[in-house]
């Protein structure tokens, strides 16, 4: 459907998995505005069967806006530098351009095939946070040098675990329209990581639980590394919430430290037999890495 009702009608047959593709051409003459493709069976809309989307006139911007940020990983603490550069799509730079800069994080991972790693899976929780598209940490302005660049130094980006740091560069053309761009690095809260896979998710009590470790750099390649894995039981404390709902704090209780070294290969092992029956987990940790 267009802005203006103008219906386009395409008959698809789904595959076996229920799914189908197909195009839908805008023709060059077509109303601005919002559109919405639906999909019904049998004259009768499906349920969240629908999508929206903006169609706007294209126009080629003056300025060719972007931005890096250097070094691509970087550890916590470390000193990430962003580059602007301004030009012009015949080539010159754009001098003495203002502009106005945001950073913003959100946590990220660091996957290692077959393992479980990072905090996110050292802490659970039952509370229902949804997934947050970044916070907001620092914020300036900026002007373009003769050469068309300027460069930001962000500085004390501590963080506890794989986080994605953005930056966004916002400037105005010469006819008040605005042109945007943005650059993403990775910071680590250290120069390696930790995972671990459990041999089973489920044992019994007083039965032995085996655990495999894993440590790797930043480059996934297998180092060695002396690992602390703490075995802590895990309780959970009921308190009233809003609107008729409960909050859940897990409360960890200590139940035995090992201290283990991978190998040359970056593998290790360890064991952990459970007293009495509860939800128990394992936090291995070395240096600032914990999974």
């Amino acid at each position: 459907y267009s802005p203006g009702g103008t219906t386009q009608l395409q008959v698809v047959t789904p595959s076996a998995f229920g799914t189908f593709n197909g195009e839908v051409i805008i023709p060059e003459n077509a109303e601005t505005g919002s559109y919405t493709l639906s999909v019904s069976n049998d004259g009768k809309d499906l349920s969240g069967g629908w999508v929206s989307m903006m169609v706007a006139d294209y126009r080629k911007p003056e300025i060719n806006l972007s931005a890096e940020l250097t070094p691509e990983f970087a550890k916590s603490g470390e000193t990430i530098t962003a580059t602007v550069r301004a030009e012009y799509f015949f080539g010159s730079p754009v001098a003495d351009l203002p502009f106005q800069w945001s950073v913003s994080t959100h946590t990220s991972d660091f996957p290692i095939p077959g393992f479980n790693t990072g905090i996110q899976f050292m802490r659970l929780d039952l509370n229902g946070a949804g997934m947050s598209y970044g916070t907001s940490s620092q914020t300036g302005e900026g002007r373009t040098g003769a050469d068309g660049t300027f460069v930001i130094p962000l500085e004390n980006l501590n963080v506890d675990q794989t986080t994605e740091v953005t930056i966004e560069i916002t400037a105005s053309e010469s006819g008040g329209f605005p042109v945007s761009t943005r650059a993403s690095a990775v910071l680590h809260p250290e120069d390696f990581y930790i995972g671990v896979r459990p041999e089973s998710w489920i044992g019994s009590a007083g039965s032995e639980l085996g655990f495999d470790l894993i440590g790797v750099n930043l480059k996934k390649q297998p180092v060695s590394q002396f690992i602390t894995a703490d075995f802590q039981k895990v309780r959970w404390e009921r308190t009233e919430g809003v609107y008729g709902y409960y909050n859940f704090t897990p409360i960890y209780t200590l139940v035995e430290t090992k201290t283990v070294q991978s190998g040359a290969d970056g593998k290790a092992q360890t064991t952990f037999t459970p007293p009495d029956a509860g939800t128990y987990m394992l936090d291995a940790h070395a240096g600032n890495a914990h999974t």
